[in-house]
């Protein structure tokens, strides 16, 4: 019988590769290429082509996969992807002297990075696992050792820590009364171990221990799911080019107990959702860390409150899980309630100010007042009540909300007026200028969110140009960190100390892996990330293993708090995206290999 000759199939590989055939040809023959490496827009969409290309050569009949269910599902994802890249880069190198023949180019190089991010996502979903193994006491050693190695060069590394301009404000707070501007509870962390320590190395390793912990979680989560020891190798190998869950437990920061703490709970949740039950373990697991995510970051509080709230809907018919998830959400929210009520009413804690918490109103304002927006005079007499209108034009940062709502960031002639400036009334005024103006509103606000769903973009390079002169990071400047000795209002003197030694071996390592562009913005930014939980989400979906989507929501409801409060595009406030990622989408993966395999099983029983 004579087969039927597919005319789609055809006509998709024939623009396919003509395509590829055409952009080669322009790059060759314009010596473009030498400019457009730098750029992360064309260094991740040519290795993605290039994937592709491989994946269609190794299995031509690939497009048999795609039908009209999932056709429009792998065309919205491909948009996506190109949403979340700086198109605009190459759209400014392809169309820079106004060529229609350019023109041409550039939509060609557009249709042919859709088409391949479609084909790679079909391989994704038509992934399958094979091989299942057995004994990983071995292999779990062998990574174990690597962990602790690479988490040794960095504990090491320091005897204080690395920290930023943030931590000299919560060092010299106790004798300034407390402020919750970083939270009352990781102040007086601080402080406790300022008084007993006079260094904050202790919390350093108490995040190493932490991660370590997390990491092996993630490694049993993954040994009984996936039964595959090529799933522990490549997710291992991942985090360690990652190196951001490694590098994140040597800083100073809030986020980083933060960060790891919330992995953890999705690791619990993971395990929960598998073994169909909730232990005493996880109880303990949820309640610990739960008190760290309620009390080590604005509104933590609110995060968990929200997910026990989506918890017991998911899970209203089953009345153990039910009284679980009140418990240990109630006792987490109420920590935070109860030390911020010590703090304020018997430590004369420091509520945080209102031009902090009024961050994000106050940068749109300044956004529009920055692009000719044409206010009222009611309007421009309340603005000139914090400060002039020329303060408000020569202070505004684009994609930067401190630098109209800090005190340390304006004229010191005007901070008396964030004491007495009504606001209240910015809300209102968003209001108005989002309906009047919605395009523009949101444009501004996801700029200045930017770091969170942004592959990469113009920020980019404001590391690259603390290279030295042979192309290398200076330093630990990826982090943006100052490594500035300080002397305290009461007199103490707290300066960064290194390890020569093993920071040496940081920066080679970091040189290696944070340089190339590619790797650099799935560091430093959470566009990847996002992407690719979003992709996991999907899988879940797809393969009717919907429940683990519950793994998800935490960080998605992370993701719209800091949207709508972010100050400014900063890596730390998405560690939690970059380290989650790689143990979700491979459980996306290999989930249902782990149901067919025990199927099989049972039918050879069976028999």
């Amino acid at each position: 019988m004579q087969k039927k000759i597919n005319f789609k199939k055809i006509v998709l590989c024939l623009i396919y590769m003509m395509t590829i055939l055409l952009t080669l040809l322009f790059l060759y023959k314009t010596k473009l290429y030498g400019y457009l490496y730098q750029l992360p827009s064309f260094n991740i969409s040519f290795i993605i082509i290039i994937t592709s290309f491989v994946v269609y050569i190794l299995n031509k009949d690939i497009f048999k996969f795609v039908n009209k269910k999932n056709a429009l599902l792998f065309l919205i994802l491909a948009f996506l992807f190109l949403f979340m890249l700086p198109i605009n880069e190459l759209y400014t190198l392809f169309f820079r002297n106004g060529s229609i023949l350019e023109l041409l180019y550039y939509i060609l190089y557009i249709l042919l990075l859709v088409i391949s991010i479609i084909i790679c996502l079909i391989k994704v979903f038509a992934f399958k696992l094979s091989n299942q193994d057995s004994d990983f006491k071995k292999i779990i050693k062998i990574i174990n050792v690597i962990f602790i190695i690479v988490l040794a060069i960095y504990l090491f590394s320091s005897t204080t820590g690395y920290y930023d301009e943030d931590f000299p404000t919560i060092w010299e707070q106790n004798i300034n009364g407390i402020s919750n501007i970083h939270t009352f509870a990781y102040t007086i962390l601080i402080i406790v171990l300022k008084y007993i320590f006079n260094n904050p190395y202790f919390i350093i390793v108490v995040q190493v221990l932490l991660w370590l912990f997390a990491l092996n979680y993630s490694l049993r989560i993954l040994v009984r799911e996936t039964k595959s020891k090529k799933v522990l190798i490549i997710f291992s190998i991942i985090q360690l080019l990652l190196l951001v869950g490694f590098k994140q437990t040597v800083f100073l920061w809030k986020d980083s107990l933060f960060s790891i703490a919330l992995y953890i709970i999705v690791l619990s949740i993971i395990d929960c959702l598998s073994l169909k039950s909730i232990f005493k373990n996880h109880t303990i697991i949820f309640t610990i860390f739960g008190i760290i995510v309620s009390n080590f970051r604005a509104f933590g509080w609110l995060l968990i409150l929200l997910f026990a709230m989506i918890s017991l809907l998911v899970f209203y018919k089953n009345k153990y899980f039910s009284k679980i998830i009140v418990f240990c959400g109630t006792i987490s929210v109420l920590s935070y309630f109860i030390l911020n009520f010590i703090c304020l009413s018997f430590f004369d804690g420091v509520k945080i100010s209102k031009n902090t918490q009024y961050t994000v109103p106050i940068y749109q304002i300044g956004y529009f007042i920055n692009n000719g927006y044409d206010f009222n005079n009611s309007e421009i007499a309340y603005f000139e009540t914090l400060y002039p209108i020329e303060v408000w034009k020569n202070n505004f940062v684009l994609n930067d909300g401190d630098a109209l709502a800090r005190a340390w960031r304006i004229p010191n002639d005007y901070i008396d007026n964030f004491l007495t400036f009504k606001y209240p009334k910015t809300l209102l005024i968003n209001m108005r200028l989002f309906l009047s103006k919605p395009i523009v509103y949101l444009k501004s606000l996801t700029g200045l969110s930017n770091v969170l769903w942004r592959i990469s973009d113009d920020n980019y390079k404001v590391n690259f140009n603390r290279l030295d002169s042979s192309n290398k990071f200076k330093g630990n400047e990826f982090f943006a960190t100052y490594l500035v000795p300080f002397i305290g209002k009461d007199g103490s003197n707290f300066s960064f100390k290194e390890n020569y030694l093993f920071t040496k071996v940081i920066n080679k390592i970091e040189n290696i892996l944070f340089y190339n562009s590619l790797l650099f913005n799935i560091k430093s930014r959470g566009g990847f990330a996002l992407y690719i939980l979003i992709i996991s989400a999907i899988l879940f979906i797809y393969k009717r293993e919907e429940k683990y989507v519950l793994a998800i929501v935490p960080l998605l409801l992370w993701l719209g708090m800091l949207f709508i409060s972010i100050p400014r595009s900063l890596t730390r406030y998405i560690i939690i995206f970059i380290i989650s990622f790689p143990i979700i989408f491979l459980l996306a993966l290999c989930k249902d290999n782990r149901i067919n395999l025990e199927g099989k099983l049972k039918e050879k029983k069976k028999v």
